[in-house]
Order: C-alpha cells, then structure tokens, then sequence
C-alpha cells in the first residue's frame, strides 16, 4: 500500500519521564482523576512502550527526509503555548 500517504513532517512531543510523572500527578490535562493505571509502575512501563514503538518511526521517517519537528513539553507546558512552540517550529521549514 505504499504510495497511498506522503509524510512530510512529523511532530514529536518530547517529555521527560519526570515530566510525564509530574503532569500526571498535577492532573495537568484535567482529564487524570479516577484513574487506575496512573500507577508509577504502570506510567513507566507505558512510557517503556512508547518509546520502543515510536523511537523506530522517528527515524524511519527522519531517513526518509521528512522534516522532524520536536516540541518540548514540561510539567508547566500548557496547550497554548505547545501549540505557539510548534507554529514558530513549522513556520521555520522550507516548503
């Protein structure tokens, strides 16, 4: 099925495990109470995942030319100003 999509550019969020941890527990979307598997086991096992699954396509993609925009996200990261973070990165590709 080749041929069918043609990646230009992928975004990586990227966020330490601490990150990830301390957003969770600040319930920093809203969207964390009543969870069962915000355990630290079961965060660090997820973020275990994550990276083995994403890692191979990052660079898959990264081989293929694709333009690879990172976005760093903290514990203080809001949707905002993620999204201005990724709007200057974009607006920096030559297209």
């Amino acid at each position: 099925m080749s041929g069918l999509v043609s990646v230009r550019s992928l975004v990586v969020l990227e966020c330490t495990s601490e990150g990830v941890h301390k957003r969770i527990n600040q319930n920093a979307g809203g969207d964390r109470t009543g969870r069962v598997d915000d355990s630290i086991d079961m965060i660090s096992r997820k973020l275990e995942i994550f990276k083995a699954r994403t890692a191979p396509l990052i660079e898959y993609y990264s081989k293929r030319d694709a333009d690879i925009i990172k976005i760093k996200i903290t514990e203080a990261s809001t949707p905002e100003n993620s999204y201005e973070a990724f709007i200057s990165a974009y607006a920096g590709l030559p297209f």
